[in-house]
C-alpha cells in the first residue's frame, strides 16, 4: 500500500512538471541573449588542420610544392598502383592530364579499367576535414561510382569554415550549380550488425592532393 502511494506521488510530481512546462510558450523559453561568433576557433594553420582532421576518418592527405610536382606525383601514384587511367570530366584536368602523359577516359563503366576518378573540388574544409564538390566540377557520378576517388586540389582553395565555402561557391558562379557535396573521408557504413563496410555508398579510398 504504501508503494503504491509513493508510486502515485512520483507520478502526480512528474505529470505536474510536464504541464507546466507545456504551459510555457516558446517565448519564455528563448534565451533574451542570442550568442554569436563563430562555433569553432579559427585554425591558424588550416593545411595542418585539414590533413589531421581527413586522416582521422580514413583519407589521406598529400602536399607537393607546386603544381609540376603534383602532376609528377599523380604520374608516380598511377604506375605504383597498377591505374591504367584516370576518370576524368573537367576539361581542364583532362587537357592537363594528357599533356603530361596520363591517360584518361571520359566515363565511369564500372570496369577495372575505370576505378579511380580525379576530379577538381570548390574547397577544402579545415575545421571539418571536408572537400566540397559540386556538379560544375565533378560532376554527378565519378566522385561516387569508382572505388577510389582522387582530388586535385590548390592550397588557396582552403577555407575555414563551410560557410567559407559556399561563399567562394557564391561568388564563382552566376547561378549555383544544381548539385554541393560535402566529402568527409572514404565512404563507410555500420549498419549491419555494427561492422565497419569501407566504400559501402561511394569510394573506398579519398586521396586529397594539394600544391601551392
Amino acid at each position: 500500500m504504501k508503494d503504491q502511494i509513493k508510486l502515485n506521488n512520483s507520478r502526480e510530481i512528474i505529470l505536474s512538471k510536464l504541464r507546466s512546462s507545456v504551459s510555457r510558450s516558446w517565448e519564455d523559453l528563448w534565451p533574451d541573449n542570442i550568442p554569436t561568433g563563430d562555433v569553432f576557433e579559427s585554425a591558424l594553420d588550416p593545411l595542418s588542420l585539414f590533413k589531421e582532421k581527413l586522416e582521422e576518418v580514413g583519407g589521406k592527405v598529400l602536399i607537393e610544392r607546386d603544381e609540376k610536382e603534383a602532376w609528377n606525383k599523380l604520374s608516380l601514384i598511377l604506375r605504383e598502383r597498377g591505374w591504367k587511367q584516370f576518370v576524368v570530366s573537367d576539361p581542364t584536368i583532362k587537357e592537363n592530364c594528357l599533356r603530361n602523359g596520363i591517360p584518361v577516359v571520359d566515363n565511369f563503366v564500372g570496369t577495372e579499367d575505370t576505378e579511380v576518378s580525379l576530379t577538381g573540388c570548390e574547397a577544402l574544409i579545415a575545421i571539418t576535414g571536408s572537400v566540397m564538390v559540386s556538379s560544375s566540377v565533378a560532376g554527378r557520378k565519378i566522385n561516387v561510382y569508382p572505388s577510389v576517388h582522387l582530388v586535385l586540389a590548390r592550397k588557396e582553395q582552403l577555407v575555414q569554415s563551410i560557410e567559407e565555402g559556399f561563399e567562394r561557391i557564391e561568388k564563382r558562379y552566376d547561378h549555383r550549380p544544381s548539385q554541393i557535396s560535402l566529402i568527409s573521408g572514404p565512404s563507410r557504413t555500420a549498419d549491419i550488425e555494427k561492422t565497419l563496410v569501407m566504400g559501402a555508398h561511394g569510394p573506398r579510398e579519398l586521396i586529397v592532393l594539394i600544391y601551392n
